[in-house]
């Protein structure tokens, strides 16, 4: 099997798994694993810059959210039942989050995960909305 045909396979592998699923599920799926993978990043970032950066509670913060993030896409990936409740709390990390790395004005990387963390809190609210 040669390269573009394996990928094909896959593509249409990766759509029967997701068969089911809302556009609007699949995309909130996608901006919690952003958000997550920025705030994990953030996290060293924060502690490499010092200073405010690295106060214990903006480096809680940007754990809760990434791992409320990696918690919600996985309840959503599952089809679990519970997804909705762990969304709403998700989009409450989230938007936590993102006050917290727009109090940093000076780092243009805090203003980017603040934007990431107000798109997944959007998509998690309407996730949790469908209860």
């Amino acid at each position: 099997m040669d390269l573009q045909s394996a990928a094909g396979t896959v593509g249409q592998s990766a759509k029967q798994m997701f068969k089911g699923m809302t556009d609007e599920m699949q995309m909130c799926i996608q901006n919690c694993t952003l958000c997550y993978q920025t705030c994990s990043r953030m996290i060293t970032h924060c502690l490499e810059k010092g200073g405010p950066h690295a106060l214990p509670q903006h480096i809680k913060t940007l754990m809760d959210c990434a791992a409320a993030c990696a918690v919600s896409a996985d309840f959503m990936t599952r089809g679990s039942e519970l997804h909705s409740r762990y969304c709403g709390a998700c989009a409450e990390a989230c938007v936590a989050c993102a006050v917290s790395c727009e109090a940093m004005t000076d780092d243009e990387m805090m203003k980017m995960c603040a934007d990431v963390c107000r798109r997944c809190a959007e998509s998690c609210q309407k996730m949790a909305a469908h209860h």
